[in-house]
This record gives C-alpha cells, sequence and structure tokens, in this order.
C-alpha cells in the first residue's frame, strides 16, 4: 500500500521465484517402465515451465542415460526440494534421502508391500 492509501502492485510472496533445483531420486531409472515413465514425464513438465530439474538414480537404461546423474554425486542444498519415487523398498536411495536437509517429498506408486 501506498502513501496515500492506494494498493500497488509488488512480489506476492506466494509468486516468489524458486531458487532451488527440483530433484527426482528413485533407485533405478528405467526404459518404458511406469515409474520412470512418470519421472520422466515430470521432468519434461518441470523443464518447460522452468524450473531446473533433474533426475537422480542408482541404475539407469542406456536410452534414457541422458536425463540423468548417479544419486551418489549428488549433494542437494537446502533450497532444493527432492521427490522421491518409492516404488519398492532401496535401502541405498533411501538412505541418501533421508540424510539431506532440503524439503523431501514422497511419491508413492501405490505398490502393496508385502
Amino acid at each position: 500500500m501506498s502513501s496515500d492509501g492506494t494498493l500497488t502492485s509488488g512480489p506476492s510472496p506466494l509468486r516468489r521465484p524458486f531458487k532451488g533445483r527440483i530433484i527426482q531420486v528413485m533407485d533405478a531409472l528405467d526404459y518404458g517402465d511406469a515409474v520412470s515413465n512418470q519421472a520422466l514425464a515430470l521432468d519434461r513438465l518441470l523443464l518447460k515451465l522452468g524450473y531446473d530439474s533433474v533426475i537422480a538414480s542408482r541404475w539407469v537404461h542406456e536410452k534414457v542415460l541422458a536425463r540423468r546423474i548417479d544419486i551418489d554425486e549428488l549433494e542437494p542444498e537446502d533450497r532444493d526440494v527432492v521427490i522421491f519415487h518409492f516404488s519398492g523398498y532401496s535401502a541405498h536411495a533411501w538412505a541418501r534421502v533421508k540424510q539431506w536437509r532440503c524439503t523431501r517429498i514422497c511419491l508413492y506408486h501405490n505398490i502393496t508391500p508385502h
């Protein structure tokens, strides 16, 4: 609000520019399975919207290697957001995700554990 009482437009606290990366983490980025297809589609959407997006995994199929980094080389910053694709138990990926201090989201892929 200006000194004369009129409303002024300014940056909304809800529309602050996001400065971090959006990192999808999964045990394996494969070619053609549903979980990997969803991660790749989300990655394309995030990139199209202008976000810094990357997929990190332990294993990768050579056909999707270009969109992936190794999970063991990843060091997220506090401002990053990690989306952990839980599609089965992965001790290695979960151990990495739970040690990071950034915002973490678990995306459960509706696979009922035994």
